[in-house]
């Protein structure tokens, strides 16, 4: 801020008569001159607003407001208003820049609350010229969540879905989390950014404390709206688990748009598993209700998701994966193993595009279509896939049971896509010569095998 000001001829003084200067004016209502010793605390970084009980370090951003360069201070810190070891830091901070250095360690108790102060002092052995910015005080960091807890019924933890999700993303996780749902039918969306902690051993699951995924009901009706549509939103989401619950949407089938569960902003290593997703029966293939629905954008490569023993139940596509819009920009090994796709009024009951090691196994695909073209499995520009196992069959319309165009291509010697054990079963009565089995279209090294 210090002569850093746009020169304005018009602007003389500021506010306390002080004359401006007409080549170098400060940014501001105040023209100043910074001191020459000026060391202050600009964050505390760990723990930066939750922590995880035991021995952790405590980390803070030593920031020099002054004109020379910072080459020695002191440290102080307090934890709940109790003093700590004072850091004696030496080193070169140039004027304007800051550094991040571990002033101790402290043990984290669990379930507790802490405020943690942190002050400099004495910067290069001289008195600081500016004390209003020595001090930073980061009150009521929680600990992390761990453990299980409940939603909805009596005396739960969390009244729904909106008030745990919230805790979830303050606190983050140190360890499993489960949420277990009492039954019900919650009116409302999940949705589920990147939460800090979560991991491979640290998942989160929601799941229905019975059991039974009929029991638990998350519903909320169509929209005319594309943007904040998925009642399962998962933003960036990694390591969440959705277990034996039904999503549905509700309301009316005049309205465009019913995603169930949508995937945006790289979200990676979730589960879907035995739940239900309904949407709403339909005869306009027009609308936009998906049961999976993955944004196609480049920001928006979602990876290593699982989705297993699900029953999808109307809408007009079960799933509708669209990578990471190119070629060169593909989602990576994506699970659909074990599920039942019934009644969907489609083009495309599985759409998928730019995908890489794509998983499509055990999944049975039935009474999809209308009286236009209809898809069982559709698949453009996909690579590495393998599609094995499945059971598709179409009594309706002009039917393609799976339809590959474009996939494989540029993969190199020995990169198969592999076709393997499906039965496919398509037309009816009048319409038998429009429908094909398995179509297939400027491939590259495909091993098909019956």
């Amino acid at each position: 801020m210090n002569a850093a000001a746009k020169v304005i001829a018009m602007v003389t003084d500021d506010f306390d008569a002080q004359t401006r200067s007409t080549t170098t004016p400060d940014i501001g209502a105040d023209e100043f001159t910074p001191p020459a010793l000026d060391a202050g605390i600009a964050s505390i970084d760990n723990p930066s607003g939750t922590y995880c009980a035991g021995k952790k370090n405590v980390l803070v951003t030593l920031t020099n407001y002054g004109t020379n360069t910072l080459t020695s201070c002191t440290i102080n810190w307090s934890v709940n208003g109790t003093t700590q070891t004072a850091y004696n830091w030496t080193g070169t901070i140039a004027s304007g820049s800051s550094l991040q250095v571990n002033i101790g360690t402290y043990n984290f108790a669990t379930s507790s609350s802490y405020d943690i102060k942190s002050w400099t002092s004495v910067p290069n052995g001289s008195s600081d010229g500016n004390t209003i910015n020595d001090t930073l005080l980061k009150t009521n960091i929680a600990e992390g969540m761990t453990g299980t807890y409940t939603i909805g019924g009596v005396a739960p933890n969390y009244t729904t879905f909106a008030s745990a999700i919230l805790d979830l993303t303050n606190r983050g996780v140190c360890g499993p989390v489960v949420f277990n749902v009492r039954n019900g039918s919650y009116t409302e969306r999940l949705a589920l950014g990147n939460i800090t902690g979560a991991s491979a051993t640290n998942t989160i699951t929601f799941q229905s404390q019975s059991g039974d995924s009929s029991k638990v009901s998350i519903n909320l009706p169509t929209s005319t709206l594309s943007t904040d549509n998925g009642i399962i939103y998962l933003n960036g989401a990694r390591w969440i688990t959705i277990k034996k619950m039904t999503i549905e949407r509700t309301g009316s089938n005049a309205n465009t748009y019913g995603y169930l569960v949508e995937l945006n902003n790289g979200a990676h290593n979730n589960t879907i598993t035995n739940c239900r997703l309904k949407g709403l029966p339909m005869a306009n293939v027009a609308l936009q209700y998906y049961g999976i629905y993955s944004v196609s954008s480049v920001a928006s490569v979602d990876t290593g998701n699982v989705f297993t023993n699900n029953l999808f139940k109307y809408g007009n596509s079960a799933i509708y994966l669209n990578g990471g819009a190119s070629t060169t920009n593909l989602e990576g090994g994506n699970v659909f193993r074990g599920n039942v796709i019934d009644s969907i009024y489609c083009t495309y009951a599985c759409f998928f595009q730019f995908e890489d090691r794509l998983i499509f196994d055990q999944n049975t695909i039935t009474n999809f279509g209308n009286t236009s073209t209809g898809y069982g499995v559709y698949m453009a520009s996909d690579n590495r896939m393998r599609v094995t196992r499945n059971y598709v069959s179409a009594p309706l319309g002009i039917t393609y049971g799976m339809y590959f165009a474009s996939c494989n291509l540029s993969q190199g010697y020995g990169k198969i896509m592999l076709l393997a054990n499906n039965m496919i079963t398509v037309g009816s009565a009048g319409n038998i010569a429009s429908t094909a089995c398995l179509y297939m279209s400027g491939n590259d090294q495909v091993d098909v095998r019956s």
